[in-house]
């Protein structure tokens, strides 16, 4: 007894029923060859007119060996699930009607793939064949690559953030600043970069927590962080002002520059925050106090060794005194907090 075998094209979002006169389910050879013919006449690039001579095709050569229906069902432009219960019905229909024994599925991409778990509900799949037009095959399955990930950044909200958010950032800043907003976008994009490469993730993401409880429980806490990042920002400015007046040097004396104009005040925003911190962890005194005074010998320490790149020829003796100065600092420091740490 020959095997009943249904070759079914499946058109998912309906291009059939807007591009002609047919309605899913078209059954029959006969009926597929009008209905591909009517499709190409209406859009000679539509790719289901090639899956629905490929299913004649196949259903030509598998006649001789079985008894062979084929078959187009339609779907809903909308495709989802308005898409999927009118294709379950059409489906019904066929096989209420020829009752097949498995079914060769010709699909023309990956949208209408979609549909290969609702056919095996009705009967086995015994083979799927896709066609594309060659032309337009890298294009297809590139576009669903795209569809893929997109999907996939909407539903992890931390991946939305990177796709999404950045461009967003880089766009409003963009269409306020015009050109000048580059620079600041370029910036954003190497903080993230460099914090992403270095592992500072958790680091990052301790301040930002501590911010939004001070912010929350302690405003003074609050005002001297956003003051320390303004004095931050200030600090930025002045260094970049003076590299900018200086003219254009080697790279170690534009950053010789820089710090010698700017790392006092970086200072003065480590003396804000940590204030700020002391507020919120009036116990942590001690470390506090550690913090400023070895924030003061790495600055001093910083000024001298920028004096040294922008004039070789002076700041060497209190270079090395700063130096000193800083190792004593740090020695010290450790062996208070040592101590204390024992008590």
């Amino acid at each position: 007894m020959k095997k009943r075998i249904l070759v079914l094209c499946a058109d998912r979002d309906d291009d059939v029923g807007r591009k002609t006169h047919f309605k899913g389910p078209v059954l029959g050879r006969e009926k597929n060859i009008s209905l591909a013919t009517a499709m190409g006449l209406s859009d000679p690039g539509d790719s289901d007119t090639n899956a629905i001579f490929e299913a004649v095709k196949v259903s030509d050569e598998l006649a001789q060996a079985s008894d062979v229906e084929v078959a187009t069902i339609t779907g809903h432009k909308e495709e989802g699930l308005k898409a999927d219960r009118e294709i379950v019905k059409q489906l019904d229909e066929i096989t209420k009607k020829f009752k097949p024994d498995g079914i060769v599925f010709v699909s023309d991409g990956a949208s209408d793939e979609y549909i290969i778990p609702l056919l095996s509900s009705k009967a086995g799949i015994i083979s799927v064949r896709r066609v594309i037009v060659r032309q337009s095959e890298r294009y297809e399955g590139f576009y669903f690559a795209i569809q893929n990930f997109i999907r996939h950044s909407l539903e992890n909200p931390r991946l939305a953030r990177v796709v999404f958010g950045l461009p967003a950032i880089a766009f409003i800043l963009f269409s306020i600043f015009d050109v000048v907003a580059w620079r600041f976008i370029l910036g954003v994009v190497g903080t993230f970069l460099f914090v992403k490469g270095f592992g500072l993730e958790g680091l990052v993401g301790s301040f930002l927590r501590e911010l939004k409880f001070s912010l929350q429980v302690r405003k003074t806490t609050f005002f001297l962080y956003v003051s320390a990042m303004a004095i931050g920002l200030i600090a930025t400015s002045k260094g970049y002002e003076a590299t900018v007046i200086a003219g254009p040097q080697i790279w170690y004396k534009a950053l010789g520059m820089f710090a010698y104009s700017s790392v006092y005040i970086y200072f003065l925003a480590e003396i804000m925050s940590v204030i700020g911190w002391l507020i919120s962890h009036p116990d942590h005194y001690k470390q506090a106090i550690n913090l400023i005074i070895l924030g003061f010998a790495l600055n001093f320490l910083v000024y001298s060794a920028s004096e040294v790149l922008i004039v070789p020829d002076k700041g060497l003796l209190t270079f090395m005194l700063s130096l000193i100065l800083g190792f004593l600092v740090i020695v010290t420091t450790f062996a208070l907090e040592s101590k204390s740490n024992t008590k």
